[in-house]
Parts: C-alpha cells; structure tokens; sequence
C-alpha cells in the first residue's frame, strides 16, 4: 500500500520523505516544514523543550548549531529516507535536562567521513585575551568517533579610586586598588564508540583539562598622616583527567550500562599577603 507520510511512535513522530515536494530543496530547509520545529536561518529548536540534539542515521553531532547546519545544508532532501522528531528521549539518547532530539535517517551515510570546524578568537579590553577551540568527527563503519580542543587566555583588570571625605572631622581618605587576574586554560575530550551489533556497544571518553590562575592585587590608602600599601599574589593551578570505558547492551530501546571510570585531580594554591606602613611626612 500507499507509505504514510506522517507515523507516530511512543514519544516521536517520524516523517517519511519519499513523497515530498521539497526535491530541490537541502535538509536544512526541509526541518522548516516539520511542524513543531522552530527556526531562523542558522538555529532550531523543537517548541516545549530547553535543547535539541541533532542525530544522523542515529549518530549524535557533537558540534555547535552553526556547524550543523551547514552540514545540513550538504544534504540533498532526495537522500533523506525520514526525519524523525522525538519530544520524550528514551535512554539510548544520552542527555540532562528537558531536551528533544532531531533524527535524520539517510539513503546513503552521509555521516561517515570526516567533519571538523575551528573556532579562533582574538579580541581585547585591557590586556589581549585569546581563545581557540575545534573538534573533529570521524566516523567509519562501526566507528564513531569525536577529539575536540580548546585553550584560552584570559584576563580580568580593575583599577579604582575612591576619596572618602569626612565632614566632622575635616579629613579626607584616598584608596587606590588594582587588581591584574590571567587566567589560562587548555581541556582536551576524546570519544569513541564501537558498535558490536544492533544491541551491543563499546564505548571510550577519555578528558584532560588544565587551569592555571595568576592573580595580583595592589593597593595604597592614605591617611592624614600615614600610608597602608597592600601587596596580595593568588596563584591557582588544576590538573584533571577523566577516563570512562562502558559497555551498552540495548534492550528494547533501554540500555543497560556497565562503566569503569577512573578520575585524577591535583589542585594547587598559593596565596602571599604583604603591608606596608610609611608616614606621609618621609
């Protein structure tokens, strides 16, 4: 018989794009006629829920909105077998939060290959700060695999000057504080899942991320006849690494888990306070 363009599923509706009109149209167009998806030219959403995870023939994309819907894009609604919306993930869709998930399924794997994008940042208030981040999807047969990186170097200044003038008394007290925090960040997040067969998986997270923290503070406060100098240093410096390996065994879209997980943290901080007083009359 006839296929049906619209079938609901427990939690999900799935659109059959077999008959659609859209033959000239990419994949990212197509969600603009999936009712209960909201969008502009480089986002979307499914109306109800705080975030949307988009899955490729079943595969998650871990990259930003931007970078999937240029990927999007790439693909010709005539290889796209069914869109499927789902308003109440099972387990087999890992997630926090009131979340929904957009499924592509595909004529062809569009997912296999490799698709990266890189993300450069350059700007300045009182110091440079920099950041840069990229990740990498690489998917082969049985393999899916995900290695993304980032560091940055950041910076955060203040410098005020407050007078405080004492009417009883006739007195006037000025304070004067800088403060100069740079702060330095690299992470590094590797994901790989092999999948045994339909009902079986294996699956390795690997992270490291490392935070060093730089603080100076300098201070003057003047008195009538005396001066307080303050000199303060924080140094902060945080090593964590992560490992996970896991097996998923799926049974009737539920997965069961079995994880060994292995944490390191090594937290370091050193702080030094110093003042000084000096009459105003040396």
């Amino acid at each position: 018989g006839k296929r049906k363009t619209i079938t609901t599923k427990p939690g999900s509706i799935v659109f059959d794009m077999k008959n659609t009109p859209l033959k000239d149209s990419d994949a990212f167009q197509a969600l603009r006629f999936i009712p209960t998806i909201d969008m502009d030219d480089s986002r979307f959403s499914i109306i109800g829920k705080e975030r949307v995870d988009v899955y490729i023939n079943h595969r998650k994309m871990n990259i930003s909105n931007t970078e999937i819907a240029n990927f999007l894009k790439s693909i010709n609604v005539e290889n796209i077998e069914n869109i499927e919306v789902v308003y109440n993930p099972g387990s087999q869709y890992k997630g926090e939060g009131d979340f929904g998930v957009i499924n592509i399924t595909t004529k062809q794997r569009e997912d296999e290959g490799v698709l990266g994008f890189l993300n450069v940042q350059l700007w300045k208030t009182h110091h440079y700060k920099e950041y840069a981040n990229g990740s990498l999807n690489f998917n082969y047969g049985k393999f899916s695999n995900l290695l993304s990186a980032g560091a940055g170097n950041y910076s955060t200044y203040r410098n005020s000057n407050i007078t405080t003038h004492y009417i009883k008394d006739n007195t006037t007290i000025v304070r004067n504080k800088v403060y100069d925090n740079k702060e330095r960040n690299y992470y590094i997040d590797f994901t790989s899942d092999y999948l045994l067969n339909d009902k079986n998986i294996l699956g390795l997270n690997l992270h490291a991320n490392i935070d060093n923290n730089d603080g100076v503070e300098n201070g003057m406060t003047n008195f009538i006849d005396k001066k307080v100098k303050m000199n303060s240093t924080q140094k902060t410096d945080k090593l964590n690494l992560t490992a996970n390996l896991n097996y998923r065994y799926n049974v009737n879209d539920a997965f069961l888990h079995i994880d060994i997980d292995y944490l390191y943290d090594n937290n370091r901080y050193k702080s030094k306070y110093e003042q000084y007083f000096y009459n105003n009359n040396l």
